[in-house]
């Protein structure tokens, strides 16, 4: 997951459970550091969620996760899909978004379930 993604979803209110790895980044790089090394770094600093933190929080609206392949470009991208729109009429709009991995996708797809 990128450092800009993790970082929007701190801003978007994520509900982080168990921030024992961060994104670092410096400016020319992106690296982990784990929590016992933070406080060298607190500015720049933003918690890493788990594949399963991701899925959960997504909660009943998570439907699933995938990995079709474009024949046509010869990519492969995952794509996680939820149910989205408002309540009572939730289950009526589907939700599909994209990523490199599936943390990524999922992220996109807890951004998308929780826009404004």
């Amino acid at each position: 997951m990128t450092y800009e993604l993790a970082k929007r979803l701190f801003k978007a209110g994520f509900p982080f459970k168990s921030p024992y790895v961060w994104l670092i980044d410096d400016g020319d790089k992106t690296e982990l550091v784990s929590v016992m090394k933070s406080t060298k770094y607190s500015r720049s600093l933003t918690p890493l969620p788990t594949l399963s933190e991701l899925i959960g929080a997504c909660g009943d609206r998570f439907l699933s996760l995938a990995r079709p392949h474009d024949d046509h470009n010869q990519t492969a991208y995952w794509e996680a899909n939820g149910m989205g729109g408002e309540f009572p009429q939730i289950r009526h709009e589907n939700v599909s978004t994209k990523g490199d991995t599936p943390e990524e996708a999922v992220a996109n797809l807890w951004l998308k379930l929780h826009e404004s």
